[in-house]
């Protein structure tokens, strides 16, 4: 299990508030100054004892964070304690580490067990990072002077869990919780979000280190409660078991990161590994993108996955805060490094690592560390001021993440306080849903951290709103599941999905619904024409646009005869027709091939393409497209004589097609929509080359957002009819906060999007569009021209 906080037998706030010693803090030198001397870390993790479970992750995300700091020439040691989720146990441990030298902690892992020891190092004036205490407490408490963490307080958490239960249709709800600082907290909290919400709930307290849970059992069942919300540890796994017997279906149960645990079935019932299949949990989650993945699978290859990786991220980044932190102090004394944490987390120059941060810190710059777990932006306080949440259900015996919920901590509600334009307006809930999974999911990583730079800008602006995600799976069948579920979680709009044919399995729910839709990469010409498509528009053009740019590409090139291998469904047959017409437009011979995606084989495909004689191939494909390259490529047809459509504008398609030669497919060119420079730019510090859709992703955002606030309604007909007036014809303005100005005064305005000119039409077309043609250079997809198009010139 994944947990905030811990067994707490000490009051919220620990006695004493004047620190031993008094010392101000000295003004931080240039980082040159201090740069050899030795910072001590001091780890205190749980090793052993009740929450043993919860420290291979951090424990080996601590000492990753150590060895790249070391390897960029950083000088920092580290030693380690052992809390044995503990109060008695954990202050002697942190007493051993200050007489060994250390000059920050980093733990404890449970709320409980740092209020054990918070005070002697306020007294001992060293300061405290916690990757996952997650107690209001700490926000408040008078000698909290030198801690922070990288995870947000539970004012955040708990609206999410609160959502996630009313949107299930809970009316009555027992709050089951740990008699202990955590579970006081948090439960009292949940209960006020319930009740915002409209919903009845009862907080049933137990002793955590009780032999049987019959009377808190009894209790829940008693009140006649339709769902129960499990603030617990390891406990609760004998609270679930109890639970059960009694009726309660594990469908009708949720937890918090307490309860995040892939091992929990087994806890709760050994030979029986669904026994809680549909139970629900949440945990903090990482915002940083891939960044934060690539983290993730860093560490997973290291430990396993058996483990989970909760709080991994929030572990790595307590230690790199505090080495940047003492680095910019050109200090190790506690009073220097907590003057500078703020400071290095916030407002200056972004940095993604401790390697670049301190490249900056020695040329003088300011800088702002977004840490693997993601943007931290600490507050006064030491508190966070954003956070993601994980959502994930028991399907099949396992924890499947199911969703993700983006909080701003500024406004726990997700809307930006005191911002004019939106004054009064009410929080425009929108549902990201991309192919995190499945045959797409390369294209997901630029769309999903573009929309949730929109987002970001649309509340830095003032903007009153807040993002739900779901995963398509590059499935109809779990498209549609996760559509329905972001509905039920308050969704008025949706941006997704990726594929024409995802976005078609679920148009017609979001037509009956009334729910507006934008994609920023459906390219199929049916939406234009279809019947229930009046709620849809989109901020990629259609293929009408692509596909003279393909042909012309192809002919420019020198071919005669070319093979269009196309996918057999509404993508590959809409685009084939059209690029074989556009090349006959050029005097260009084609002959389309169709094929099955979900073919064992493409042999015979490949076969086709050699009866034709094709001096050129056209591939209209997904990531199968890399079995038909590699069959092309045995078969004697050279990279440079292919030519792929968006489906395969992939930086690792080299490696999908031969993992041993990054050259494999050197020569090929590929053609996708693409964004502004600048835009872009931003956008590969999260993404790297992968930016297809990034702009058009991030504009489906900022258009849903000013329709709605030109509506000043979150009511889809209403959202609807603004999509076109906000995307053309009154005074140009070029983002969120500038549009929303412009609203504000009363002027029409014609948003010109990061993807460039918009100008939707009467069927939520865009009327201009911008291609990028790349092309594999030693194993390197590489821009090497764009073209911009003008829609209403095309036939």
């Amino acid at each position: 299990m994944a947990t905030a906080c811990g067994n707490d037998d000490s009051d919220d706030e620990a006695p004493g508030a004047e620190p031993a010693e008094t010392s101000e803090a000295t003004p931080a030198p240039d980082p040159g100054e201090g740069g050899d001397e030795e910072l001590v870390i001091g780890s205190m993790m749980p090793e052993t004892g009740a929450l043993a479970f919860l420290s291979p992750p951090m424990i080996r995300s601590i000492a990753l964070a150590v060895e790249d700091i070391q390897a960029a020439g950083g000088n920092v040691r580290l030693l380690t304690g052992d809390t044995g989720t503990d109060p008695d146990v954990a202050p002697e441990a942190v007493n051993r580490l200050l007489g060994e030298g250390a000059h920050v902690i980093v733990g404890a892992a449970s709320s409980g067990i740092s209020q054990s020891f918070i005070q002697t190092l306020y007294d001992a004036q060293i300061p405290q990072c916690s990757p996952s205490n997650t107690s209001p407490s700490f926000s408040t408490q008078a000698n909290a002077a030198f801690y922070f963490r990288t995870a947000p307080p539970d004012q955040a958490a708990a609206p999410v869990l609160a959502n996630l239960i009313a949107a299930d249709g809970a009316t009555n709800v027992a709050i089951v919780a740990r008699a202990d600082d955590w579970g006081i907290a948090l439960s009292a909290l949940l209960a006020n979000s319930l009740a915002e919400l409209g919903v009845a709930s009862e907080i049933i307290s137990y002793d955590e280190e009780a032999s049987a849970f019959d009377a808190t059992v009894d209790q829940a069942t008693g009140m006649g409660a339709d769902a129960v919300a499990l603030v617990s540890f390891a406990e609760g796994a004998q609270i679930m078991r109890d639970l059960l017997e009694a009726g309660v279906p594990p469908s009708a149960m949720y937890g918090p990161d307490g309860m995040y645990d892939p091992g929990l079935p087994d806890l709760v019932d050994p030979s029986n590994p669904n026994v809680v299949d549909g139970f629900t949990a949440i945990t903090v989650g990482n915002t940083a993108g891939q960044a934060g993945d690539d983290f993730e699978a860093r560490l997973v290859a290291l430990i396993g996955d058996e483990e989970g990786v909760a709080f991994a991220g929030n572990s790595y980044d307590c230690v790199i805060v505090m080495a940047l932190a003492s680095l910019a102090a050109g200090s190790t004394r506690g009073p220097d490094i907590i003057a500078q944490v703020s400071a290095v987390t916030s407002g200056g120059e972004k940095c993604f690592s401790y390697r670049e941060c301190a490249g900056l810190l020695s040329d003088g710059a300011d800088i702002d560390y977004d840490g693997v777990s993601g943007p931290l932006e600490l507050d006064e306080v030491g508190d966070p001021s954003f956070a993601r949440y994980q959502i994930g259900q028991f399907q099949d015996g396992e924890l499947a993440e199911i969703g993700t919920q983006d909080v701003n901590l500024d406004d726990p509600s997700g809307a930006a306080p005191d911002a004019p334009s939106a004054a009064g307006q009410p929080e425009l809930v929108i549902g990201r849903v991309m192919p995190e999974t499945g045959a797409l999911a390369f294209l997901s990583p630029p769309m999903v951290e573009a929309a949730r730079l929109a987002v970001e800008d649309v509340q830095a602006a003032g903007g009153n709103v807040r993002m739900l995600t779901g995963d398509t799976g590059t499935d109809p069948d779990v498209a549609s599941e996760a559509v329905n579920r972001l509905l039920g979680e308050g969704a008025d709009v949706i941006v997704g999905a990726a594929a024409s044919g995802i976005s078609q399995s679920f148009i017609q729910t979001l037509y009956d619904a009334q729910i507006p839709q934008c994609s920023p990469s459906n390219t199929s010409p049916s939406f234009s024409t279809q019947d229930n498509a009046t709620f849809y528009f989109r901020t990629v053009p259609p293929d009408q646009a692509v596909s003279p740019i393909i042909a012309n590409v192809v002919a420019a090139d020198g071919a005669t005869n070319v093979a269009i291998v196309a996918r057999a469904d509404d993508y590959g047959n809409a685009l084939a027709d059209l690029v074989k017409a556009g090349l006959e437009d050029l005097g260009v011979s084609s002959e389309v091939v169709s094929y099955s995606p979900d073919a064992p084989s493409f042999d015979d495909t490949v076969t086709e393409v050699q009866s034709i004689g094709a001096d050129a191939v056209v591939l209209i494909a997904f990531g199968e497209g890399a079995g038909i390259i590699r069959g092309l490529l045995e078969a004697g047809v050279p990279a440079r004589a292919m030519y792929g459509s968006d489906g395969l504008f992939d930086p690792g398609l080299p490696g999908q097609v031969d993992p041993s030669d990054a050259g494999v497919i050197n020569g090929m060119q590929v053609i996708a929509a693409a964004g502004g420079t600048d835009f872009s730019a931003r956008l590969s510090e999260y993404t790297g080359a992968n930016l297809s859709y990034g702009g058009q992703s991030y504009d489906c955002v900022i258009v849903m957002a000013l329709a709605a606030l030109a509506a000043g309604s979150t009511a889809g007909p209403d959202i609807i009819a603004q999509v076109q007036n906000v995307t053309g014809g009154g005074t140009k303005c070029y983002d969120y906060g500038e549009c929303a100005g412009l609203l504000a005064e009363g002027t029409d305005i014609d948003y010109e999007g990061v993807s460039g000119p918009l100008d939707l039409d009467d069927v939520g077309d865009p009327t201009w569009g911008r291609y990028i043609i790349a092309q594999y250079q030693g194993g390197d997809l590489v821009p090497i021209d764009s073209q911009d198009v003008d829609v209403t010139t095309l036939g």
